[in-house]
């Protein structure tokens, strides 16, 4: 890889190359198993060696419990090392571990399919690498150790009758990341969630589609997300709902044209992803969508 850029004081290079590995074992159809490996070398010199292990188990037709346990490394992007301004040549690769556990729940009952699934998560990494506000700019860099762990759940109710299909869908999301190591004698980041982290978010969506035709409503909410490490500053909560419309004007076998309008920020709400930034209020967009395809050729037994 290599970057040409104003934004880089010079143009970095990297040489990455790896072996990858993976066995998949089924004994019978409710057990999955997986192994993975990965050795990679970086500019000629090997990085930690890493792997993952999984399992699935289904208990019933409707349910499975899911595992998975892994060894994290990360080595810094080109724009965590020299961006300019901000860039760290001096930033460490993350490193780590990962491991999750969920139980996924799904069924069908005529017209009607529903699933769910719930997973719990644990990772701890050594030299985090966040990017931090300064004086002047943000540079990133590395956190001693973050712990971060939490609950996700995804779920969707679907029902289908002929062409048309309406589709309810809930996300919720619990993240706690937290520094666990103080870099000096009076760091009041230590058990503080991290800064812009929020610790409770989720979206909602309902989609209606027939025919050539769909709609969508979509609904997320984002907690507090603090602006300082010691989490003495913080910004608030927000909701934002958007709306979205298209319509497939032109279907062709090798392209297909779709109308479409966004309705963005229906409430109208005033809110800041990043601290002295609002983001924009009510806004529309609409335009046409082109899609182009290749189609297949049919297989013949002639060479």
């Amino acid at each position: 890889a290599q970057a040409r850029t104003d934004g880089y004081p010079h143009d970095p290079t990297q040489d990455r190359s790896a072996l990858f590995a993976l066995y998949r074992y089924r004994p019978h159809t409710r057990f999955t198993g997986t192994v993975g490996a990965r050795q990679e070398w970086l500019d000629g010199s090997a990085v930690p060696f890493t792997g993952s292990i999984g399992a699935e188990y289904r208990l019933k037709p409707w349910a499975a419990l899911k595992a998975q346990a892994a060894r994290v490394y990360r080595v810094p992007t080109f724009n965590d090392l020299y961006w300019n301004p901000g860039g760290n040549p001096a930033l460490l690769p993350e490193d780590g571990y990962s491991g999750d556990l969920g139980i996924l729940l799904r069924g069908t009952w005529k017209q009607f399919s529903a699933r769910s699934e719930i997973t719990w998560f644990n990772r701890t990494l050594d030299n985090w690498i966040i990017w931090l506000p300064g004086p002047a700019y943000w540079s990133p860099q590395n956190i001693m150790q973050v712990w971060s762990r939490g609950l996700e759940s995804d779920s969707e109710i679907a029902w289908k009758a002929g062409s048309t299909t309406v589709k309810l869908g809930l996300m919720t999301n619990h993240v706690v990341s937290t520094n666990q190591v103080a870099k000096s004698r009076n760091d009041d980041s230590v058990d503080r969630q991290l800064i812009y982290v929020p610790m409770y978010s989720g979206n909602g969506r309902l989609a209606v589609a027939r025919g050539r035709g769909s709609f969508t409503v979509h609904a997320t909410y984002t907690g507090y997300r603090y602006t300082s490490t010691d989490n003495r500053e913080y910004l608030e909560p927000y909701w934002l709902l958007n709306a979205s419309a298209s319509l497939r004007v032109v279907r062709q076998a090798r392209w297909q044209a779709d109308v479409f309008a966004h309705a963005n920020n229906l409430l109208d709400t005033e809110y800041e992803v990043m601290l002295s930034r609002p983001m924009p209020l009510r806004n529309f967009q609409a335009g046409i969508r082109l899609h182009f395809d290749k189609p297949t050729t049919p297989r013949t037994k002639n060479p």
